[in-house]
């Protein structure tokens, strides 16, 4: 989410350790984040949010790999872009 989501409270929360401390603490989740997610025990949660980051840096790199293939291959990249944007390559 970021710092807007931190802002509006739409944080994705990641949580390792304990469940008894993670129950009780869900209400200041909650006040933080929309998705909370026990993920299992301690460091778990800094494991997952590694996840995460691999996941969108692999995404990044491979818009920007495809939109400097597109590039090269001298089409119009605002029409490729609408093409792919509808299917699967829009997510």
């Amino acid at each position: 989410g970021g710092s807007w989501g931190a802002s509006q409270g739409k944080l994705a929360i990641m949580v390792g350790g304990n469940a008894d401390i993670f129950d009780r603490c869900a209400p200041v989740f909650r006040a933080l984040g929309e998705r909370i997610v026990h993920v299992g025990p301690n460091g778990s949660g800094q494991l997952v949010k590694l996840v995460n980051q691999i996941l969108v840096a692999g995404t990044l790199n491979a818009v920007c790999e495809a939109l400097v293939f597109a590039s090269s291959a001298k089409l119009d990249l605002s029409k490729t872009i609408e093409a792919v944007g509808g299917g699967a390559a829009g997510s």
